[in-house]
């Protein structure tokens, strides 16, 4: 089938997590690529063609880690390319970025207020049955505005693609990502630096290879390794190299039952001018088994783990999901895993910028979860759960006043036993290709005998529309809300930070079949809210500009 798919960048949103589909079909050829999930990073608004909503069948339960908030739902085949970088408009509010996704050709160039420069630009070549090649080349900057000091920019290109053989397809790209700021938070009326002081970025070289679908029909068997490669360089002194991999492996002894043996780990290694030279690694081996009804989903397995720093433990991977009713209406699950929790440089300082050197480490994460997903009527979804969750060895984030007075970098605390409990609910709602609307809803609760879990929300609210009025004009609204968020001040006492309130506008109006023009209105109410302690964000943000597609 030739398809003609886009994904039209009307906006960067500030906050909130937001997925959405895009798949236009014309007459016109264009390239058809494989099927994958895109999940569009909050600073973009999508074109919005909404998929039916698919019946329930068994599958793996996918719930977001407790850093990650994010609304999941099963969506159909979809036509992808490029990759959309983790840009901020308020780089400094935001938590961890997503998985980087993909769209057709196109370029856009945007301005606005605070000095905003926008562009991307988009490339693709396909050769039917042979390969798929990608370049996106992404910046997005500012400075000035009210706050002295503060100045933001991200610059992100990637160069990919995917090569088809008879019994697999083979998929690399290779990334070159810059994220430059300044530590601007800081009381500035009774401090002063120079620039050079402020100002800190991030250079990240990665190579990513993996194999899709490589399988041995004839034997049952199924075979997906996948490798990563990067190296990391800090503007205020320290690199770091690190090397992951995953390699999963399965037999079908029987139509329902699997047998799986998979190795994967990390190795990454942290040299610093300040005496802080780390290495920091995991292996672990994951043996399983997989049996599989139109009903029902079983898997069970125990993974052994030998950690660097924690030594060796047994991670639980033990899954069960039922379908209920005819077609499916609802299903029922329940689980109870393990993982390794990695604390690299890179991952850190993804989630917190303003990160000073830290003290790499690992950690290791289990809970227990139940929850439920419910179709209501057509095209309306409703899910829930409660997961208890125990850390060992968890990072949480504090400003450090004795290397700066002024407080305006953070250390990396590990709390060796933390316990969590969490409920989370959502819903999602798909109504033709006119109107997209969803909510989810999470609240956490930490206990721990070690120290105060800073820097985490116990409330984390978010909620999206978007609105296809005619078939040239698509309008949306996004809104988060973060509250409970614990900071330790300049005396040593444990405070809160007023809640995070956030509320954005977008349009995009297309013209011509290839040309649009968008509109973003971020912070509405001008809130100078934190997300990490002192470093207030910029009030009303506004920016827009131009996309061609060729």
């Amino acid at each position: 089938m030739n398809c003609r798919f886009s994904i039209g960048l009307c906006v960067l949103l500030c906050v909130g997590t937001f997925k959405a589909m895009a798949q236009d079909k014309k007459n016109e050829k264009d390239s058809t690529f494989q099927s994958k999930t895109i999940n569009i990073y909050p600073e973009y608004t999508p074109e919005v063609k909404i998929p039916k909503k698919p019946e329930l069948k068994p599958s793996e339960l996918k719930l977001s880690t407790p850093t990650e908030t994010q609304f999941q739902y099963n969506v159909p085949p979809q036509v992808l390319h490029y990759s959309y970088g983790k840009v901020n408009i308020k780089p400094l509010a935001l938590g961890i970025a997503e998985e980087k996704k993909y769209s057709q050709n196109y370029a856009s160039l945007g301005f606005g207020n605070l000095s905003t420069i926008y562009a991307d630009l988009g490339l693709t070549h396909h050769q039917t049955g042979k390969y798929d090649a990608y370049l996106h080349a992404n910046h997005f900057s500012q400075k000035k505005g009210s706050i002295a000091d503060r100045q933001s920019s991200h610059t992100d290109i990637i160069l990919g693609g995917k090569y088809f053989l008879n019994n697999y397809t083979i998929n690399g790209n290779l990334e070159y990502e810059r994220t430059g700021f300044t530590y601007y938070g800081y009381d500035h009326k009774s401090y002063s630096f120079s620039k050079d002081e402020l100002l800190q970025a991030y250079n990240t070289l990665s190579l990513q290879a993996n194999l899709d679908k490589f399988s041995v029909h004839q034997e049952g068997i199924d075979f997906q390794p996948e490798i990563k490669l990067y190296l990391l360089g800090i503007k205020t002194g320290g690199s770091e190299m690190g090397m992951g991999w995953n390699a999963p492996l399965s037999y079908n002894l029987q139509q329902n039952l699997e047998v799986g043996l998979g190795v994967s780990g990390l190795l990454s290694g942290f040299q610093a001018a300040e005496g802080k030279d780390r290495s920091n690694s995991h292996f672990q081996i994951n043996p399983q088994l997989q049996y599989k009804t139109e009903k029902m989903y079983v898997k069970a397995g125990v993974s052994p783990a030998w950690a660097s720093r924690n030594g060796f433990a047994l991670l639980p991977n033990i899954q069960f999901k039922y379908i209920l009713g005819t077609p499916a209406r609802a299903a029922v699950s329940a689980g109870w895993d393990g993982e390794i929790t990695t604390y690299s440089y890179l991952n850190l300082a993804a989630k917190n910028p303003f990160i000073y050197l830290p003290w790499v480490d690992n950690g290791v994460h289990r809970k227990i979860f139940a929850g439920f997903e419910l179709a209501l009527i057509s095209n309306v979804k409703v899910e829930g759960r409660v997961a208890y969750h125990n850390f060992n060895n968890m990072a949480t984030f504090v400003n450090n006043y004795a290397r700066n007075v002024a407080g305006n970098t953070f250390d990396v605390l590990y709390l060796d036993k933390v316990n969590a409990f969490e409920i989370y609910a959502g819903s999602h709602i798909l109504l033709a290709n006119k109107f997209d609307l969803g909510a989810n809803v999470r609240y956490m609760t930490y206990q721990s005998d070690a120290g105060t879990v800073y820097h985490e929300p116990n409330l984390d609210l978010q909620a999206f529309m978007k609105v296809r009025p005619i078939s040239w004009l698509l309008v949306g609204a996004d809104l988060q809300l973060l509250n409970g968020i614990k900071y330790k001040d300049y005396a040593g006492m444990d405070k809160k930070l007023n809640p995070l309130f956030n509320l954005g506008l977008n349009a995009q109006v297309d013209f011509y079949e290839r040309y649009s023009v968008f509109l973003n209105l971020s912070n509405i109410s001008s809130g100078q809210y934190q997300r990490w302690n002192q470093y207030q964000v910029y009030g009303f943000n506004i920016f827009g500009g131009l996309k061609v597609k060729f």
